[in-house]
């Protein structure tokens, strides 16, 4: 994860770890861990993990496939984002190879949203707000908006593109208040 704050309720459960290991692309990541691998030029963390695996010459299974392909498809949002390589569709068709059934993962996970996602989205769009003349679009999440939805932390993942994909914006931000007092902002460009 990009920040041990991300592992969320799975936190707890590895806190004991003798060794943390820490493989991300994400270049905010502040390198916390025993072994860190982060490579911001990298398009998805599943690629880093890709060849980590193909380097160290270890089998990739099927349900390693599966989730090498889930983590690179969503890093790279569907394989749409600029960084995505074709060294990454490479890696992709070598995945398929070894098993993934590309539909079947995709409706997993691109079709089978629970009901309160699609209420959070809705709430979040009744907070949009357009600056610059257009060119920054973002929306906004209270904690207690979110607790009257019933919404998940997983269920706003993804939600800030459909900010992104409004025509003449160059910038979506996501405000999301946290328990703590603090306010996360997500960034898109």
């Amino acid at each position: 994860t990009a920040t041990q704050k991300r592992l969320g309720s799975a936190g707890d459960a590895v806190k004991s770890a003798k060794l943390w290991i820490n493989i991300d692309h994400h270049p905010s990541n502040p390198g916390y861990g025993d072994l860190i691998c982060v490579d911001p030029a990298a398009p998805a963390t599943g690629q880093i993990l890709f060849e980590l695996l193909k380097a160290e010459q270890l089998p990739i299974d099927r349900a390693i496939a599966e989730n090498l392909y889930v983590a690179i498809s969503t890093d790279t949002g569907s394989f749409q984002y600029s960084n995505t390589t074709a060294r990454t569709f490479e890696i992709a068709g070598a995945l398929v190879r070894a098993g993934v059934d590309v539909g079947l993962v995709s409706q997993q996970l691109y079709q089978s949203y629970p009901r309160r996602r699609i209420e959070l989205l809705r709430a979040l769009l009744g907070t949009m707000r357009f600056d610059a003349e257009g060119k920054v679009a973002s929306f906004s999440l209270s904690l207690q908006g979110a607790a009257e939805l019933g919404a998940q932390p997983e269920d706003n993942e993804g939600l800030i593109d459909h900010l992104r994909a409004i025509e003449g914006v160059i910038v979506a931000a996501f405000f999301e208040e946290l328990p703590d007092g603090n306010v996360r902002v997500s960034l898109r460009p």
